[in-house]
């Protein structure tokens, strides 16, 4: 390749990392890209659905990724670059149910009982925080609180239920570094929860809701500086000291110089027709469990097995199994989450993770199943550090919110620090929030 030559860049995957990376690499001029996408759409997991509803219009809802935090710099900015804005309000959760029942529109007999162990939580949570890092990262926030006697109450009716909203999974939150849920709710500039003595989770914690994230990554799609390619699964990844070549579904063989895939590790690596030992050992060593999403209408799911008038604005609901308080079920009203509804207006559009109950056949939109990674000790301690190794190694990238935690901004990053790696500069520098997520991120993945 001559030094006038672009360099050319293969990139899997149109979700948000694939398609932040793909920006970032097009706008700095150097390279020629082209975005490979399985789907018929763009946006990956960040999806709009069309809701029709008897006796009203067809309306628009996000389905999976929902509200943000004022910490998501990084997605923000990215999303002013095509004309979009997060939506600031409040966070407004119901949880639990019956005599456990707290939430943060008012104070409860239950979070009354928890006071004593709310401070003492925080107390914890310093201590957690001025430890050094790797200790904490090798132990879970489960068993910490164990040895600092905390009750099962207080664990899985009131910690992990909130944490569940974050990492989309009951079971898993208590497997949760404790070093990563200090961070959770102490770090001054990433925090996702503001800590309340009284009340636990603080009624003015401020979150946002995104816009409809189908039009805001179509308009991205189409104003690159690259190709981009729906329908177009990529089937096998070959590389060689002279390039990549890469064969995909409806499509000729393709040379490239090198490859970002920007999709999922178990998606990852029966793509890689060569894949090391080190790489394979890397990718296999991300661990998802299984979720099914069932979007629905039955108001009455929601009034009876969470107490609460679906009309009041409350936003997400968690409930622990009656006979297995480790078990939980996440719900969401979609309506209380869509920014671009008018103000007052009722969407009873609802979806429950893992439905414990059964919900009406005939109000079942749709359901999906998805998968989300694991944030465990091993995964910080042994399965990242591996990671770090084959990043940037035999001409191949990677990204996705996977590689830290499975949230949109750590999507978005991934994909800024893949093609800050491969020589796009970081576009955000002028910002000392974003870039601060940005250094944390890069650190982590690339060292």
């Amino acid at each position: 390749m001559g030094n006038s030559e672009k360099q050319r860049i293969g990139i899997v995957g149109a979700g948000a990392a694939g398609l932040a990376a793909a920006w970032s690499l097009g706008r700095s001029g150097r390279f020629d890209v082209s975005v490979y996408e399985a789907a018929a759409h763009v946006g990956g997991v960040a999806t709009t659905r069309g809701v029709s509803l008897p006796g009203r219009d067809a309306v628009r809802v996000n389905d999976q990724v929902l509200l943000g935090t004022p910490s998501y710099r990084n997605t923000a900015r990215f999303f002013e670059e095509f004309g979009f804005s997060l939506s600031p309000t409040r966070l407004r959760v119901a949880m639990g149910t019956g005599e456990a029942r707290w939430s943060t529109a008012r104070a409860t007999p239950f979070i009354a009982r928890m006071r004593p162990e709310i401070r003492r939580f925080r107390r914890t949570l310093e201590l957690v925080r001025r430890a050094p890092m790797p200790l904490f990262l090798a132990i879970p926030i489960d068993a910490v609180l164990r040895a600092g006697r905390f009750s099962a109450d207080f664990r899985h009716r009131v910690l992990y239920p909130l944490m569940s909203l974050f990492f989309a999974s009951g079971v898993d939150s208590a497997r949760v570094p404790a070093a990563v849920v200090a961070g959770l709710f102490l770090d001054e500039d990433s925090r996702l929860f503001d800590l309340d003595a009284e009340t636990f989770l603080a009624p003015s914690t401020p979150i946002t809701f995104f816009p409809d994230l189908a039009e805001v990554y179509a308009r991205v799609a189409a104003a690159l500086n690259a190709r981009v390619h729906t329908d177009a699964e990529v089937l096998s990844v070959v590389r060689s000291a002279q390039g990549v070549r890469i064969e995909r579904r409806g499509g000729a063989p393709e040379e490239l110089d090198a490859i970002l895939i920007a999709c999922s590790a178990e998606r990852a690596l029966p793509l890689l027709a060569d894949a090391s030992p080190l790489e394979r050992l890397a990718l296999r060593g991300v661990t998802y469990q299984d979720v099914t999403l069932v979007t629905h209408t039955d108001a009455d799911y929601i009034r009876h097995h969470y107490g609460d008038d679906p009309g009041n604005g409350t936003q997400y609901y968690v409930r622990n199994a009656p006979h297995d308080m480790t078990r939980l079920e996440i719900s969401i009203n979609l309506g209380s989450c869509q920014p671009w509804l008018p103000e007052g207006a009722e969407l009873s559009v609802f979806q429950t993770f893992d439905p414990l109950d059964t919900i009406r056949a005939d109000k079942v939109l749709f359901t999906r199943r998805t998968r989300h990674n694991r944030a465990t000790p091993g995964y910080f301690l042994r399965v990242l550090p591996l990671l770090r190794r084959i990043q940037g190694r035999r001409r191949t990238s990677f990204a996705g919110a996977y590689l830290m935690f499975n949230n949109h901004e750590n999507a978005i990053v991934s994909g800024l620090a893949a093609a800050d790696h491969l020589g796009a500069p970081y576009p955000f520098s002028e910002e000392p929030a974003a870039r601060l997520q940005f250094e944390r991120y890069r650190r982590a993945v690339y060292g």
